[in-house]
């Protein structure tokens, strides 16, 4: 992650489409937010997370923090997102990006009330997950996918903990065609189950081509440009911001 994630189409593709979203929201506000990126990997969002205010990052994994710290980011704990060492509603923003759907999280719904919790009134969260749970492959199993979500599972989970849903939608959605052929096809011949943990599964993760990368990185730019004025029905991930109401 850290070696690709300055660089990789995903990673771009993702942070266009959040940052887009969020400037939408915050445009001409001074930076003055107190922004958490919960699960906040090898850092790579803090720095963008800037533009809006003051961002520290939470993850619960030690090696993960060390490469913070090659970034140049001390502005991180070690804390587990199911239990945020923060006072009530401290942040203005909370991020979340592909943290929910993890293994050692066991239960989602107490997550997201630990995010409502740290949230001030009125503030936002951004949060994103992979979608669809008949697309899980050998790519989830290397990641530790514990589940796929749906836009509406995630939209009921985030009204009962309290939040008022302004955007949900997919995204991810001019590559799903192709990916989800790939992904089913695979399981037909038999790639997808019965993996060991000790590493036969593999990440789809991994350098490509310049001209490839910059390729689907346009791609995921059109994307965000249009997720400014329109929801897609169907992607490869779902997306979702959403505020604490009073």
């Amino acid at each position: 992650m850290f070696e690709l994630e300055d660089s990789h189409w995903w990673y771009r593709g993702i942070r266009k489409i959040f940052l887009t979203l969020l400037d939408q929201r915050y445009k001409g506000e001074s930076p003055t937010k107190v922004i958490l990126d919960a699960g906040c990997g090898t850092g790579a969002m803090l720095e963008r997370l800037r533009r809006y205010g003051s961002p520290i990052g939470v993850d619960i994994s030690s090696e993960a923090l060390k490469f913070c710290g090659l970034r140049g980011k001390d502005e991180v704990v070690r804390a587990s997102i199911q239990r945020l060492p923060f006072k009530d509603e401290t942040f203005d923003i909370v991020t979340s990006f592909d943290v929910l759907y993890h293994r050692d999280v066991c239960d989602d719904v107490g997550v997201l009330r630990e995010f409502h919790r740290v949230l001030g009134k009125g503030g936002r969260l951004a949060l994103n997950v992979p979608a669809y749970s008949f697309l899980y492959s050998e790519h989830d199993e290397a990641i530790h996918t514990r589940h796929r979500y749906t836009r509406g599972e995630l939209r009921c989970k985030m009204r009962e903990c309290g939040f008022t849903v302004e955007k949900a939608s997919y995204w991810n959605t001019f590559l799903f065609p192709l990916a989800a052929t790939v992904r089913l096809a695979k399981r037909v011949v038999g790639l997808v189950g019965g993996l060991s943990e000790e590493g036969k599964a593999r990440s789809e993760l991994k350098p490509l081509p310049s001209w490839a990368n910059a390729f689907l990185a346009s791609i995921l730019s059109l994307e965000a440009l249009l997720l400014k004025r329109m929801n897609f029905p169907f992607g490869l991930s779902v997306l979702l911001l959403a505020r604490r109401g009073d």
